[in-house]
């Protein structure tokens, strides 16, 4: 187990899987075919209202505070909130990466159902990792967007730039509920 801000993430647990179970190949095994051309990135902000103005706009956050967007491989759509966006901008300047968010979410690599134990009541809840994989001048860039949906039904979601392919591979874990490779 591992935490992550006040939960604990379960690495091992019953009936989950990883990639290697579904003959996925490593992150940085990935055929370029299935990597996406790298979207610009911002300018850092000079303030948190800045900072959200990017992430607002990159993506394209209706009037009334909320963006549906419709994933592959999920029943219901990821709904993005503007109250769950200063989660993006607490630290490291992750506006910068705002215009990978809606390419994450919309045609991800793969999505995967994970499980996450509450620290403060022990109970299991899930989460969707959705997983997408760049092509930055040759340079493969990975970057996770989890979601993971609250008591009344809205999502907290969180984007995460890396390119520690072997982090990401870590998190390939779970149940997979969609899958771009090899047609699955």
């Amino acid at each position: 187990m591992f935490d992550f801000k006040g939960k604990q993430f379960l690495s091992e647990w019953p009936g989950g899987k990883d990639y290697k179970d579904f003959s996925l190949p490593d992150a940085d095994e990935t055929p370029a075919s299935l990597l996406r051309p790298a979207p610009s990135r911002h300018p850092r902000a000079a303030s948190l209202d800045a900072q959200m103005k990017v992430i607002e706009d990159a993506v394209e956050l209706l009037p009334n505070g909320i963006r549906w967007v419709h994933a592959p491989g999920c029943l219901d759509a990821v709904a993005i909130k503007r109250e769950c966006l200063p989660h993006l901008v607490e630290k490291q300047h992750r506006e910068v990466w705002a215009n990978y968010i809606l390419p994450t979410l919309e045609d991800p690599l793969e999505v995967w159902l994970s499980p996450v134990k509450l620290r403060s009541s022990g109970k299991i809840v899930y989460r969707r990792r959705f997983i997408a994989l760049f092509d930055d001048a040759g340079k493969t860039r990975a970057t996770l967007a989890a979601a993971q949906e609250n008591k009344d039904s809205s999502l907290l979601w969180n984007f995460i730039p890396s390119n520690d392919l072997k982090y990401i591979d870590r998190k390939r874990r779970g149940f997979l509920l969609y899958c771009k490779q090899a047609g699955r």
